[in-house]
């Protein structure tokens, strides 16, 4: 029978062909089927591996062949240092998001100090799938009074059991609507900050995309229109009378989407220090807008 260090190497083959980090991944499924960390990995790779779990492993090691995301196998992602179950039916939260809320809770802070008075803010998160932004904004952000948005039931489900885990029930509500109908009920000024990575790829693009993604990421989260830009478009309208005045608009955009999205903004008519922030790579990431 293989042991675990041969049986690592083995998977490790395996994913060569499908992921430039074929060592970590095959570790981080060993890890997961055994409940070990990655030092008992190392020190007891010469322990033999149960037939059932070599089994197990072998059903996990073919579906991420396949290109099933591996955060999916494990069932769980880290995002802003926080860990957050993900399933099929939701979007997997990725680093690049970050920048989104660290941009959330340094205009919070801000706010902060100019209202010292102020015992909370209202932010609502537009399609919050795992509800990684609005939880990751509550977390850090103890003020913080989130209403996380999302059309899925599917997606609301696995916020629910995030929201749960982290201990944020009192600061984080779920709404399950359309982003643009809640939007339009939502009451005027009655939010400080809105906040969203809407789906913004072109409709043709996401075919192109890795099978990681086209086939196993929820199109609802994906797909922005035929040109990617549909969703900005709207929200530079409606997200306006739903913020106070000085209040705060953050969108995840697509690299190359920079400039229409400021437009839409410029052409509202009700937005002010519209700026645009690069990620670590350099690539436009973040829109902010200031409501008049």
């Amino acid at each position: 029978m293989p042991s675990v260090r041969s049986t690592l190497e083995n998977v490790k083959k395996q994913l060569s062909s499908v992921t430039d980090n074929a060592h970590w991944e095959a570790e981080a499924l060993l890890c997961h089927l055994l409940g070990w960390d990655r030092l008992k990995l190392f020190m007891d790779g010469e322990t033999v591996l149960d037939p059932d779990k070599e089994k197990e492993l072998e059903q996990l090691t073919s579906r991420r062949g396949a290109g099933e995301p591996l955060q999916y196998l494990l069932g769980h992602a880290g995002f802003m240092g926080l860990d957050f179950v993900v399933e099929p039916g939701v979007l997997i939260p990725r680093s690049d998001t970050e920048l989104l809320v660290e941009t959330a809770l340094a205009e919070l802070k801000d706010a902060g100090l100019k209202r010292p008075s102020a015992k909370i803010f209202k932010v609502a998160d537009l399609g919050t799938g795992s509800g990684a932004i609005a939880l990751s904004i509550a977390h850090y952000e103890t003020r913080a009074m989130v209403c996380a948005v999302d059309l899925s039931a599917e997606a609301l489900s696995v916020a629910a059991e995030n929201v749960m885990r982290l201990g944020l029930t009192r600061q984080v509500a779920l709404v399950e609507a359309d982003m643009f109908e809640f939007l339009e009920r939502s009451e005027t000024a009655s939010f400080d900050m809105i906040a969203s990575n809407p789906p913004y790829i072109p409709t043709d693009v996401i075919e192109t995309l890795q099978v990681e993604v086209k086939a196993h990421e929820p199109r609802l989260a994906l797909d922005g229109g035929p040109d990617g830009l549909e969703p900005y478009r709207r929200l530079a309208v409606l997200a306006i009378r739903p913020l106070i005045p000085g209040g705060r608009l953050i969108l995840e955009i697509g690299h190359d989407q920079a400039a229409a999205v400021k437009q839409f903004l410029l052409d509202a008519g009700a937005w002010e220090k519209v700026e645009c922030l690069r990620d670590l790579q350099g690539n436009d990431r973040v829109i902010t807008a200031l409501r008049q």
